[in-house]
């Protein structure tokens, strides 16, 4: 049914490239009445699911678009590659999480830079004791979560992963600037560990000049302007948290406390301590 609704698109305008027809599948498609628990937004407020992507297609308005295109080019493709772990290798401990964070300010090293997202490609070499119970999740900088690597429960092999690209349409038109993060976590009832030896993250997107002045937003850089908006100094070296979810980690991975507060615990009891000492000595006093 898709191929024969693309046929339809390519008769309107047969001038339509592959990243053509892909855009407007992306751009025309709708939730419906698809029915599942992960359907969020994206950062330019489009609905996609893990489970049914952007959703149903609607014939009409795919066309429609197609024919709208007639006369437009396609913008090049750009590329920019992001090394997450630069020098050095990151551990899973069996009950923690690391999350890899790392901050694209543009400047690519072939100055290629990149306004619009297109796919994202998250190249991922791990081993894992148990290669199944591994979840990786990419967080773009405008907050849209992607699982790169769900679980999968029945997969129980060592094998590691070299070199493996994952990739994402979920950011399709987001803006590539700011933090972008990976979680990485043990999400099986198992107590394997891990080491993450090499991240990287390719961008393929499009440029717009209009668009960039209007992200810079009267700074002279993108640096500029985060540094502006997080009155800090800009630090583009990758930075590596492990976060115990033992207690307080919500499983359904929409936040919730990590760990409680155990240094507010230590204080209350210590008070609690302090009073009955009192007490003690003040009954004593008083027989």
């Amino acid at each position: 049914m898709v191929a024969g609704i693309i046929a339809l698109a390519l008769e309107a305008n047969p001038d339509l490239t592959w990243r053509d027809i892909q855009s407007l599948l992306i751009k025309t498609a709708k939730p419906g009445n698809l029915l599942a628990h992960d359907w969020r937004t994206n950062g330019v407020g489009r609905s996609y699911s893990h489970n049914f992507g952007y959703g149903l297609i609607n014939a009409g308005d795919f066309v429609s678009a197609a024919i709208d295109q007639k006369g437009k080019q396609t913008a090049e493709q750009r590329e920019c590659e992001i090394d997450l772990l630069p020098q050095r290798h990151a551990k899973v401990p069996h009950t923690d999480r690391i999350s890899i964070r790392r901050l694209f300010i543009g400047n690519c090293k072939n100055g290629q830079d990149i306004t619009n997202l297109e796919h994202v490609v998250l190249t991922v070499s791990l081993s894992f004791a148990r290669r199944g119970d591994v979840e990786i999740n990419l967080i773009s900088p405008d907050g849209t979560l992607s699982k790169m690597h769900p679980r999968r429960p029945h997969d129980n092999k060592p094998t590691p992963y070299n070199n493996w690209p994952f990739m994402s349409v979920h950011f399709w038109d987001e803006q590539p600037y700011g933090s972008w993060s990976v979680e990485i976590k043990n999400a099986g009832p198992t107590r394997a560990r891990g080491i993450v030896h090499k991240l990287k993250l390719k961008l393929y997107g499009t440029y717009n000049k209009r668009k960039h002045r209007e992200l810079l937003g009267g700074y002279d850089s993108i640096a500029q302007k985060i540094q502006a908006q997080r009155n800090e100094e800009i630090d583009e070296k990758s930075t590596i948290s492990t976060e115990s979810f033992d207690s307080g980690w919500n499983r359904n991975g929409n936040g919730g406390s990590i760990g409680g507060s155990s240094a507010s615990s230590r204080l209350d009891f210590s008070w609690f301590l302090v009073a009955m000492i009192v007490l003690f000595w003040f009954g004593k006093f008083r027989c």
